[in-house]
Formats: structure tokens, sequence, C-alpha cells
């Protein structure tokens, strides 16, 4: 997503909120943590806060990127909100258009651009890394 995103348009800053599936490294019961005291909560029952340094590093802006991330109760996948701050203005068509376009070219079999109204089982089994939901 981000590659298209700073590819096309003229980013000025970028805000990522990613929620996510409870992974292996998680509890399934509430403990103790020396990380982080939410980190020893039970990943299955709850929405957890967490750092999302995955996303600001991902950025060719870190210095103009802000990220927040929450792991859900849920056993396959995320998504990710992104609010950007443009040096210019972009309509919702172009931004569609953009994804629909690298979805057919350079990522086709990497991402996919999708209108439907999509929920998390939806997605199961399908292959790509992302699939954009316009």
């Amino acid at each position: 997503m981000l590659s298209v995103l700073e590819e096309e348009f003229a980013i000025y800053s970028i805000f990522w909120l990613t929620n996510h599936a409870y992974t292996a490294t998680q509890l399934l019961q509430d403990s103790t943590s020396k990380k982080d005291f939410r980190d020893g909560r039970a990943g299955a029952i709850n929405l957890i806060p967490s750092k999302a340094g995955a996303c600001a590093f991902c950025s060719k802006r870190q210095d103009q990127s802000v990220s927040a991330s929450c792991t859900c109760p849920s056993r396959i996948y995320g998504y990710v909100v992104v609010q950007l701050e443009e040096s210019q203005t972009t309509s919702i068509e172009e931004i569609n258009f953009a994804f629909e376009t690298s979805s057919n070219t350079y990522l086709k079999g990497i991402l996919e651009y999708s209108e439907a109204d999509l929920v998390s089982s939806d997605i199961i089994g399908n292959p790509r890394s992302v699939i954009f939901d316009s």
C-alpha cells in the first residue's frame, strides 16, 4: 500500500493505524510480561494497544510518520487505516485508480483491488499480501 501512495502522490505526512490478529508470541491467558504490562494480557480476548514501529520504518518519511497499532481478538488478518496530508489535492477516484492500476501491473499477484464490501473471513485463502478495499 505504502509503495503505491508514495510513488503516485505528493505526500507530506502519514498517520497509520494498524489493527491485526494476535500472533503466536502473544499469551492466550492474562499473565505478566517483562516488556510491557499490556503484552501480558490475553491476546485472544482483548484489544491490545501496541507500538507500530513497522509502519514508521517502512515509510521514506519516518520523521513525518505517526503510527499506532492494536492487536485484535481475531484469528486472521488485519487492516490499516491511513490518513495522508498531501501537498496537492487528490480525489478518491484518483487514489482508487492508482491502486487498481497497480494491482493490474507491477503489483499484480501481490495487491488486490476490490470494490466489494469485504469482511475478514471473505479473504481466507487469498494469496495476496494486500487487499485494497476501495
